[in-house]
């Protein structure tokens, strides 16, 4: 994860150098262009690792995996240059959610839990960028950065307020303690997108982030690093 969005940002770096050695030789000066494009992005979150686990009254451990959830984000990219490569930074701001279930299991699958889960995230980024414009027509574009927010999650693993059925060992576990946390980490993101007239855009993007959270051990809750591939919609301002 850290090493492609160390690649992304590396190519982003080499984008930003050949459009200031492409002004260099310039002989006349002309004022860039500032361009700017509001974007919404829509896509599910895959996680790299979205096993949790939990302690059961019994004291064994039991393990169940998250499923991907989906994640919105928007903002505007804002792009100086007048030829086929423009710098620039995009901001914007990201939410997901989660309202499921997880099945945990023991090593033996002696215990079996459910737990209702209540997750939510909203946060905010803002990251350099650079692309390649052609003709007005497509885009490529490469973008990095920080990524800074808040996340909460609601669960119980309290056996007081669980309900349990002995024909099936399961225990029914319903989400009534709620924790805040800070969210902060990186993101790299490159894509495509096409100009289908009247400034309208629709694409692809490909979006890798490494988001780090404080959440106690009292609630199961996995990194939220992951990929996304995800469909854009852009206008252009």
């Amino acid at each position: 994860m850290l090493k492609t969005i160390n690649s992304i940002t590396l190519l982003l770096t080499c984008f930003i150098s050949l459009f200031a050695w492409s002004e260099e030789e310039k002989n006349v000066y002309v004022k860039p262009a500032v361009n700017k494009y509001a974007f919404l992005q829509m896509g599910k979150l895959k996680l790299k690792d979205g096993q949790s686990e939990i302690i059961t009254d019994t004291g064994e451990v039991a393990y169940g995996e998250f499923d991907d959830i989906p994640l919105f984000s928007g903002g505007i990219q804002t792009l100086i240059g007048n030829g086929y490569f423009r710098y620039g930074y995009e901001a914007g701001a990201l939410m997901s959610w989660q309202n499921d279930s997880v099945s945990y299991y023991g090593v033996n699958d002696s215990v079996y839990v459910v737990v209702d889960n209540q997750f939510w995230m909203f946060a905010g980024f803002l990251g350099a960028m650079a692309d390649v414009n052609i003709k007005d027509r497509v885009r490529l574009f490469v973008s990095a950065g920080p990524i800074l927010g808040f996340a909460s999650i609601s669960q119980d693993s309290d056996d007081d307020d669980s309900d349990s059925d002995p024909s099936t060992r399961t225990t029914y576990v319903n989400g009534q303690q709620r924790e805040f946390t800070a969210v902060y980490g990186a993101y790299a993101s490159t894509g495509m997108v096409i100009n289908f007239g009247i400034n309208t855009e629709l694409g692809i993007v490909y979006r890798e982030q490494a988001l780090g959270n404080s959440f106690s051990s009292k609630v199961a809750a996995p990194e939220y690093d992951g990929r996304q591939i995800m469909i854009s919609f852009g206008y252009k301002m």
